[in-house]
């Protein structure tokens, strides 16, 4: 009986030593089986779809300004810029020549053509164009030629002037044409409407004459009126010889009454 005491406890000892160790393996495995930490993942997670690394770029920044700058024509506002808007329409505009027509009102029975070779800007408030440097105006039998030409729409009138230089000579003096004779002068205004005009500083050709006058009136028959006047044949801008005359008036058939 002893013998078979000791067999049986043998027995139970080892199956409940085996069974340890099976425990103790599922425990190990089941140790090893656990996920990963739900934080980790969470993390993990939140980095991989992270919308701000997903948008190609922020809305407020480039790609709006993309946008602004493609509806802008193209224009960039930044520093890299080469130049402002106004400085590249000046830019633009010195290096060629506008032309344009216009009938001002319905008044004007033919179309003005201008054009000038530094800009052209039009005052909407006050109707009135302005044309800087070598403008070229034409209205019918018209001409007109000078560094500022001003045209107001309002009133049908045009007046144009040279610009002193850096040593205070007149360039650009206005040039004003009709009918076949030019006037040269300071300054010259005219109106459409009546088809006035006044010259200061005036000097005509007419047929190798030369008619000059500190100011003068012109008519719409051609006629030309003038005061502290000078005929000569001499072609100088300070005439050698000269007949002075304190009033003349040219007609149109080129007869000279001082």
């Amino acid at each position: 009986m002893p013998a078979i005491t000791r067999l049986i406890s043998r027995a139970v000892t080892a199956t409940a030593l085996l069974g340890l160790l099976l425990w103790l393996g599922l425990g190990s495995i089941a140790l090893h089986a656990q996920p990963v930490d739900s934080t980790a993942a969470v993390i993990d997670t939140l980095v991989a779809t992270d919308s701000l690394q997903a948008i190609p770029g922020d809305s407020t920044g480039s790609a709006v300004l993309d946008s602004l700058i493609r509806a802008a024509g193209g224009f960039d506002p930044l520093p890299g810029d080469p130049g402002d808007s106004l400085g590249r329409a000046q830019a633009a505009t010195k290096q060629q020549r506008y032309a344009d027509s216009l009938r001002a009102t319905s008044d004007l029975k033919a179309p003005v053509t201008y054009q000038a070779a530094d800009s052209i800007v039009f005052d909407v408030g006050q109707g009135i164009l302005f044309l800087y440097r070598e403008a070229d105006l034409k209205y019918e039998e018209i001409g007109l030629k000078a560094r500022e030409v001003q045209v107001n729409l309002d009133n049908q009138t045009l007046y144009a002037n040279g610009v002193p230089d850096a040593e205070g000579k007149l360039q650009g003096k206005p040039e004003f044409s009709q009918g076949g004779e030019t006037y040269h002068a300071k300054t010259v205004a005219y109106n459409f409407a009546t088809q006035k005009g006044r010259v200061t500083e005036g000097r005509m050709i007419q047929s190798g004459n030369y008619i000059i006058a500190d100011t003068a009136k012109y008519q719409p028959d051609g006629s030309f009126h003038g005061k502290n006047g000078k005929f000569t044949t001499c072609d100088a801008e300070d005439p050698h010889f000269y007949i002075r005359s304190r009033r003349l008036k040219v007609l149109p058939d080129q007869r000279l009454i001082s």
